[in-house]
């Protein structure tokens, strides 16, 4: 990420996958512009509205060793200080920085850099696994991977004659002036139940090259004022009020600006455009409001004791908001912390925190007062979704269940006897989950592996109970799961902030109930 100056102000450019792991890539431009690539002949070229093609010719991956990272600070001395006492344990310890320092004309605008120690490196995850596994550490530990050999391969341009125009490693499409990048069949919601392809229209320039897994990459680049105008529609919708844009756009700010250089840093880009980090669908999903959205918050983040918020939000959160270190390895942080998505405490107070399986099942069969729950009458048919997932079900047989999750985890339970919890979080949300079977029992760690494993996509949430249906015999021969929600439920949920704002709550409100003692500043 750099600073550049952009319609007379300064802000970030930003680099985001739109398209990873595919063969082929169709696309056109809309408008002047030109093109930049690493091939012996000639530059290509073409003119506004002709469709071409990416297509890859050989491919080999990225190869990586792993680290056990045991330790994460933000301040380096500090860093160094247990760098040297790891290091007088004899431990093979190594310091890793991670993130970005941005600065514009000797202004500070951004350090999000975090300092690592991490022990290594080891030829695979399991041996890093187990370097952790034999030291007392606290959720900041955490197997880390570190490249060692690039990707090999090189792709084809086919123009619309079908002939081929050049061969390389990269093409960069720069866009002029109103021009746009147009990818026809581009995925959406990949390995989620909405998944699906569509065309999708960006602004900015377009970069194809190799990705780390030996497939094609296309990157997005563009002024991050100009990727959150549709940032704020493609995570939710054009027709949301002004005051939810205003919110979703300061949140997804705060995200990628604290973000970037951590969640893709081996990769050439800072965040994809999916649901890994936050959904960008290019102009198409544009609307009037979602410039205006940006323009009144331009610049503007969530602060916490003097940083950036790495301000993470989810679709639906049932009823109650999650704290971030059950869903994810690290501590906690003061303004991801849990609490009850309504107008008043009072309408969960009898359930919360949800601290055994009794309540849990009072919880998810309840249907109390909360911002995200659907049932009202000033609900607005753009959010209409909303009942599918403030509660839920999905059911299964006995060996459709066994077969996926021997496919997803790569374990084979055999008969399986029973859907174990461990442990919750405040919200309901599992973030142990035993699996216990015939042949052995396997132990889910994190919310998101929970829904991977349990689904063909991803389950709504790992908010739900279990009931069993048995035969005359006692086996299990079909499983209920019951929830609450869609997503990870901690900090802003969407739904239940798009209520805030339609019952006439400022995007200050609404950040300052969704993200506890935070601030807003403007930063560029």
């Amino acid at each position: 990420m750099r600073i550049e100056d952009y319609q007379g102000q300064p802000q970030p450019i930003v680099r985001i996958a739109v398209v990873e792991g595919e063969e082929r890539i169709r696309f056109q431009v809309e408008g002047s512009f030109s093109v930049e690539d690493d091939c012996h002949s000639e530059a290509i070229k073409g003119e506004p509205g002709e469709i071409w093609e990416v297509r890859l010719k050989g491919g080999s991956t990225a190869s990586f060793s792993y680290f056990a990272r045991t330790d994460l600070f933000v301040d380096q001395k500090e860093a160094r200080r247990c760098l040297r006492d790891r290091e007088s344990q004899g431990l093979p310890a190594r310091l890793m920085t991670v993130g970005e320092r941005l600065e514009h004309k000797g202004k500070l605008i951004l350090d999000n850099r975090e300092h690592w120690i991490c022990l290594g490196p080891f030829g695979t995850k399991e041996e890093a696994q187990e370097a952790l596994s034999k030291l007392e550490l606290g959720q900041n530990a955490l197997v880390v991977p570190d490249m060692i050999g690039v990707p090999r391969g090189h792709m084809e341009v086919v123009g619309p004659d079908g002939q081929v125009q050049c061969l390389g490693r990269r093409m960069l499409v720069r866009t002029h002036h109103s021009g746009q990048v147009v990818l026809h069949d581009s995925p959406v919601g990949r390995d989620f139940h909405w998944e699906h392809r569509e065309k999708l229209a960006y602004r900015g320039d377009m970069e194809f090259l190799m990705g780390n897994d030996g497939k094609l990459l296309a990157v997005n680049e563009l002024p991050v004022e100009e990727y959150l105008v549709s940032v704020n529609s493609s995570e939710m919708s054009a027709q949301c009020p002004l005051e939810l844009l205003k919110a979703q756009t300061v949140a997804a700010r705060s995200t990628i600006l604290v973000t970037a250089g951590k969640h893709h840093r081996l990769e050439p880009f800072d965040l994809c455009n999916g649901d890994h980090c936050q959904c960008y669908y290019g102009s198409l999903r544009e609307g009037p409001v979602s410039r205006r959205a940006m323009e009144e918050t331009r610049g503007e983040v969530l602060v916490s004791q003097g940083r950036v918020c790495d301000a993470r939000y989810s679709k639906v959160c049932g009823g109650i908001m999650e704290a971030n270190e059950h869903v994810w390895p690290g501590e906690p942080i003061s303004y991801m912390r849990s609490g009850i998505d309504a107008p008043s405490p009072k309408a969960a107070e009898a359930f919360y925190p949800i601290s055994s399986e009794a309540k849990a099942r009072e919880w998810i069969e309840a249907t109390p007062e909360a911002y995200c729950n659907p049932d009202v009458p000033d609900l607005p048919e753009y959010l209409s979704y909303a009942r599918d997932y403030y509660r839920w079900q999905v059911s299964y047989g006995r060996k459709e269940l066994e077969e996926i999750i021997k496919r997803k985890s790569g374990h084979n339970i055999g008969t399986l006897k029973e859907l174990r919890p461990i442990a919750r979080g405040e919200s309901g949300r599992i973030s142990q989950l035993a699996i216990i079977g015939s042949e052995g029992t396997l132990v889910l760690e994190r919310e998101l592996e929970i829904r991977w494993v349990l689904s063909d996509t991803h389950l709504y949430s790992s908010c739900f109970i279990v009931d069993y249906q048995r035969d005359s015999g006692g086996q299990i021969e079909a499983i209920d799961l019951r929830g609450a929600g869609w997503g990870h439920g901690v900090g802003l949920c969407q739904v239940g902030a798009t209520m805030m704002a339609v019952r006439g709550k400022g995007h200050h409100e609404i950040l300052a109930h969704y993200y506890r003692d935070t601030s807003l500043k403007r930063i560029f």
